[in-house]
């Protein structure tokens, strides 16, 4: 039975749906019907509310109706591939994920990050302008109560109608100190099996981060050399607000399968026939999305004031510097990952 070995960790917003259906494509690699199947979150974590609606697909394995998943029963029965895929980004924050790296010695993780202020932001722009599970505010006030000026936070926050989203926006902030959460990593899985990649480099230099991980994880780059790097589940403006909301209700929550991601969020994704669900997503994107308009300077610069201790950290451990305003960080410094300075974590 196919038992994960190749945990993609962290973090949302981060380009980690592209990665992973670009991971999906190698020949080397089994994934899930759906990229999340969020199997090590806590038991006690708002996370596990996805839970039953991944045991409810019908892709899904059990033993018999109604019984336990085992994480195998998550992934199809083939014996040929070298790694099993479990892409839940969430899976940072889970002291279950975290011990299942450690006492599983052939697990490795790998980590997307990107500017973590550019994260607040494209969460802001995915869950309360697209999915609208953030009650509806500008991004200056979603920042102010993230940041609980003016004791703005806990008011926001009671808003938030879904434990799922609750607990998102709980993490929001804490989300981007990289340097905290990939430490704990290392510290239990070991440097040798931690890959930390950017957002930035996968959209500048997709073949090249693809062959730092295909070393990494001793596979053959070969078939990314003419690979089209398609990004998927972008954000972006939304022109008739009432129409996304109706969208939603109506599509219901979307298991992310990676036979139907596409570039954006689909209203259309329980249709399986893929000419039909193509056909209306183009027609609904032309009539909803519109460019996004540039966040405004003063809020990202309390956002980058906020990140600045934390980035000075991630570039003294990690050499990854987002520490100046809109820098992008040195991708290309090291290989096979981004291999955090032993000396320093040490301290």
């Amino acid at each position: 039975m196919a038992q994960p070995n190749l945990l993609l960790a962290g973090f949302a917003k981060c380009a980690t749906t592209s990665l992973a259906k670009y991971l999906s494509a190698h020949p080397a690699i089994l994934t899930s019907t759906a990229k999340e199947i969020y199997y090590l979150i806590d038991s006690d974590s708002p996370l596990a509310s996805m839970r039953g609606a991944i045991d409810g697909m019908q892709e899904t394995k059990g033993r018999e109706p109604g019984a336990a998943k085992r994480y195998a029963d998550y992934f199809p029965d083939d014996d040929s591939k070298r790694y099993v895929l479990d892409a839940t980004p969430m899976y940072y924050s889970q002291a279950r994920a975290l011990g299942y790296a450690r006492d599983h010695r052939d697990v490795k993780i790998v980590f997307m990050i990107r500017n973590p202020v550019e994260r607040v932001v494209s969460s802001y722009r995915f869950v309360c302008g697209m999915f609208h599970d953030y009650p509806e505010i500008s991004l200056s006030g979603f920042v102010d109560a993230l940041l609980d000026v003016g004791n703005t936070r806990e008011a926001y926050r009671s808003r938030i109608r879904k434990d799922f989203f609750r607990y998102l926006f709980d993490c929001e902030l804490d989300m981007g100190r990289y340097h905290v959460h990939l430490r704990k990593w290392v510290a239990a899985a070991g440097n040798g099996r931690v890959f930390v990649g950017t957002m930035e480099e996968l959209a500048s230099a997709p073949k090249l981060l693809m062959r730092r991980l295909c070393r990494f994880l001793d596979l053959d780059a070969t078939n990314y050399e003419t690979f089209e790097f398609t990004p998927y589940l972008q954000s972006y403006g939304v022109r008739l607000p009432f129409l996304q909301r109706l969208g939603r209700r109506l599509a219901g929550e979307d298991l992310m399968r990676y036979d139907r991601m596409d570039r954006h969020h689909s209203q259309f994704h329980r249709i399986a026939n893929e000419r039909i669900r193509k056909f209306l997503d183009h027609i609904y994107n032309k009539l909803q999305i519109r460019p996004l308009h540039d966040a405004d300077t003063p809020t990202l610069k309390r956002l980058h004031d906020f990140y600045l201790p934390h980035n000075l950290r991630l570039r003294d451990d990690f050499g990854i510097d987002y520490v100046r305003a809109g820098a992008t960080p040195p991708s290309l410094q090291r290989a096979p990952g981004m291999q955090p300075k032993l000396s320093s974590l040490r301290s």
